[in-house]
């Protein structure tokens, strides 16, 4: 038996085979019941991922974002469900590979050979790399909740990472033609990039690929750890979105992503941390005893030889893509989903206010979507139960109809501060003291209302007082455009999904707004 493989430069000079040849070693001594399984398998993550994925990839590309976060995990989910249908598409070739008994098939055409095995190069890594990326990116939204992700260093790593792999493959087959090509071995049943001899530079190239594709398990278990931590440290301090349960789906769903992604990993993992162990034993033996260790005396049984290979590296990348949807719609659902459609707003989670909101025209606030609201007609009123000092924010931001930014109130209940989008500024850090203190109770009623008869007038009260006038001008703004924003006509408001002290919010009387300007005039004239 042939024992050239992926991760075998030594023993390629064993085989007796010249690189003029796409095929570089001999039928192996296969089972059959398992190529026909993994086989099938391979076909069904050909078929149904390149569906779902393609379906992500069009919902995800219609999707209208109206905010720098929005945009950037819209970008990030249109790269993965690209990276994603590549894999489930590419997969062809290999599973009609594994139904014929391992003959190359397409894989035998040298052109299609070094194609393939090129963009296979990428897309595991890629694919990888992706997904961590989107966990650590919904790790940082919440811990820090006002952080604007820059969706340009996002392109420069989605680029960038790729192209790095490719230029480095590329580089390989143009100036070591004669030691290293991309080959097809039955033995581990896809093409691979491939040594003749033990070079010490394609040893180093093939250890930072098991770095590559081993190491993100790690971070991933960090990210994990860290999210988890914090969801319950906001669950001490304040029922999380509205409802105690909600932590509980937070948790959930962040668990499910990530022991999706750890349970077709690990095993990717694990073999290359077993392959790295080889690697280095091999090249140390090498340095000091001119002595190369045989791969055969680590991957010495069949299973290992002839599945360990196209299991990690081909079968569970591929499944893992496929299934990758499905975590998609799971995490969307959970962000964008109004908690008055999941559930009916009925028993003890309403029991939070005395005045009982149901049947008084409250709604229970959905996170994360668009709700149509003209706010200079109709002033927004919103219920928070949040006791002063609690480490969370109000956060309402407004649109027009066409979904370009108008601004957004921020309210701080550490210290009950407030910032308003493009008016204060430059950051989030720079928040201002409200007019009057608000009430000492928990249970508020806060109402936001625009005023536009005499300039552009942010009112908010908080249970019928009046904690803040504020008409927006050179002087009272900081940020240079707040005329260019606060001049849009207010058509659609979003509660981010990060507001963890809003829980009802209803339509208020604009009679209310003006008596309250009347009064605010009448007092003056007195």
């Amino acid at each position: 038996m042939s024992s050239a493989s992926q991760l075998t430069p030594h023993n390629l000079n064993n085989s007796n085979k010249s690189f003029n040849s796409t095929s570089t070693s001999t039928t192996p001594t296969i089972n059959v019941t398992a190529d026909i399984f993994l086989g099938v398998v391979c076909c069904v993550c050909c078929v149904l991922g390149s569906l779902l994925n393609s379906v992500s990839l069009i919902f995800f590309s219609s999707q209208h974002t109206a905010t720098s976060n929005r945009r950037y995990f819209k970008c990030v989910y249109l790269v993965i469900s690209a990276t994603d249908f590549l894999v489930c598409v590419s997969l062809a070739p290999v599973a009609e590979s594994f139904l014929s008994g391992r003959s190359p098939v397409l894989l035998g055409d040298d052109t299609f050979c070094h194609g393939w095995g090129t963009l296979w190069e990428v897309l595991p890594s890629h694919s990888v790399f992706s997904v961590m990326v989107l966990l650590w990116s919904r790790m940082l939204t919440i811990c820090r909740p006002l952080k604007q992700l820059d969706i340009r260093k996002f392109f420069l790593l989605s680029v960038g990472y790729p192209s790095f792999i490719l230029a480095r493959i590329l580089v390989l087959l143009c100036f070591y033609r004669e030691e290293m090509d991309i080959i097809f071995s039955s033995s581990v049943n896809y093409c691979f990039l491939a040594a003749s001899q033990a070079d010490p530079l394609f040893n180093a190239l093939q250890f930072f690929t098991a770095l590559q594709l081993a190491l993100p398990v790690l971070p991933v278990l960090i990210c994990f750890i860290v999210t988890i931590y914090k969801l319950r440290k906001c669950r001490k301090k304040v029922r999380i979105f509205g409802r105690s349960r909600s932590f509980i789906r937070a948790a959930n769903t962040t668990l499910l992503v990530v022991t999706l992604y750890i349970i077709f990993n690990i095993p990717v993992f694990v073999n290359y941390c077993y392959y790295g162990y080889w690697l280095v034993r091999a090249c140390f033996s090498k340095l000091s005893r001119d002595q190369w260790v045989d791969y055969s005396d680590y991957y010495n049984t069949e299973f290992l030889f002839n599945y360990s290979w196209v299991i990690t590296y081909v079968v569970c990348v591929a499944v893992n893509s496929s299934l990758n949807p499905f975590v998609y719609y799971r995490m969307l659902l959970f962000k964008t989903q109004p908690h008055h459609v999941l559930q009916p707003l009925s028993g003890p989670s309403v029991d939070r206010f005395a005045s009982g909101p149901i049947g008084q025209g409250w709604i229970a606030v959905p996170k994360g979507i668009l709700i149509d609201y003209d706010l200079e007609n109709s002033p927004l009123e919103i219920k928070t139960d949040t006791a002063k000092g609690t480490n969370v924010f109000l956060i309402v931001w407004f649109l027009t109809a066409a979904n370009e930014d108008v601004g957004g109130i921020w309210i701080d209940f550490t210290d009950l501060r407030y910032f308003i989008w493009f008016c204060s500024g430059p950051h989030t850090s720079s928040y201002s003291d409200l007019q009057t203190e608000p009430p000492a109770e928990d249970n508020k009623t806060w109402r936001i209302s625009l005023d536009r008869s005499s300039g552009i007038r942010i009112l908010i009260h908080c249970n019928d007082v009046e904690v803040l006038d504020l008409v927006m001008s050179d002087t009272t703004c900081t940020n240079n455009f707040w005329k260019t924003y606060w001049s849009r006509n207010v058509d659609k408001m979003e509660f981010k999904s990060h507001d963890a002290a809003s829980d009802f919010y209803k339509q208020g009387h604009k009679f209310a707004t003006n008596y309250h300007l009347l009064d605010t005039f009448e007092r003056k004239v007195c």
